[in-house]
């Protein structure tokens, strides 16, 4: 089983670190906080000083951060995740950030050889639904990791971008490339509602 990378440990990260352990998956992780790194280590995970390590470590790293100026630090602070990125590796972005910085590090990360796809979450009674944005191929790499954590995943296809640029704004349109088609709303406690064993890593 792969190494997971996973940056975050607030109520939605913790919870995804817990789920992960438990299905046994070799995690490694990273938050500011030193309190909020404790269960997921308890639980077997490694730690990582820098989201560069982070990517040096893992093949997909989760992302689960709160806006858009977290995942720019992460991305492009020091030792930041995009001077580490290895060809074939995948970002999965889980926060609320927003479309345009998402478009922005998809094309960076492209550049590399690698992959970003957003999947913003949602809570349910059931538990989180999450509708991704990205390419079909990443996608793929990440379903079953993804399935691990949801109990409803949905790929939502891209249009082509607009010639002014990955950046560029798009017209209002529930199919806009990498958009937040369902916005992710942390739920105040983690792991209130969890997966099915059938649904978790193999």
């Amino acid at each position: 089983m792969e190494r997971i990378g996973l940056i975050g440990l607030g109520n939605v990260g913790g919870g995804f670190a817990r789920t992960l352990r438990e299905a046994g998956c070799p995690l490694t992780v990273l938050d500011k906080d030193p309190d909020k790194l404790k269960p997921a280590l308890a639980l077997g995970a490694d730690a990582a000083a820098t989201p560069g390590e982070v990517a040096d470590k893992t093949q997909i790293i989760i992302l689960s951060l709160p806006g858009s100026p977290p995942v720019e630090a992460v991305m492009e602070g020091p030792d930041g995740i995009l001077t580490h990125l290895r060809k074939d590796q995948l970002v999965i972005d889980t926060g609320t950030t927003r479309p345009q910085t998402d478009i922005h590090y998809e094309t960076l990360c492209r550049a590399s050889g690698a992959g970003l796809i957003d999947a913003p979450i949602t809570g349910r009674s059931k538990g989180w639904i999450m509708m991704v944005g990205g390419s079909e191929s990443d996608f793929n790499k990440a379903r079953a990791l993804l399935s691990s954590l949801t109990y409803k995943l949905q790929h939502a296809r891209r249009p082509r971008r607009s010639r002014a640029g990955p950046q560029a704004r798009q017209p209002a349109s529930p199919r806009r490339p990498m958009g937040r088609l369902v916005r992710g709303r942390h739920l105040r406690t983690a792991g209130r509602a969890r997966p099915s064993p059938a649904q978790r890593l193999p």
